[in-house]
């Protein structure tokens, strides 16, 4: 994934003894929060695509998951063509 990937080309912070960050070292750990935050948010949204076959066959699993917060979009066909999207209510 692009985001693993950029988080291991960033330099690692180091403590020295007085336990104070240099300011390079301080950004570069800001950055890779933050990168670590958005590969997290998308980790969360990501979206499951399943055949009406498999949506009959695990639907408690598939409504479970979509409570969780998932995206679940059913396709159909040889092609995938989707077709419908399981959500989650709202209360």
């Amino acid at each position: 994934m692009y985001f693993k990937a950029l988080l291991r080309t960033l330099p690692r912070c180091s403590v020295d003894k007085s336990s104070t960050v240099q300011n390079s070292e301080r950004a570069a750990l800001q950055i890779r929060m933050m990168l670590a935050n958005i590969f997290l948010a998308l980790w969360r949204a990501r979206m499951i695509e399943a055949t009406m076959f498999r949506a009959k066959t695990q639907l408690s699993d598939l409504v479970k998951r979509a409570q969780r917060g998932e995206k679940i979009i059913l396709t159909q066909g040889r092609k995938k063509t989707p077709v419908a999207e399981i959500v989650a209510l709202s209360r």
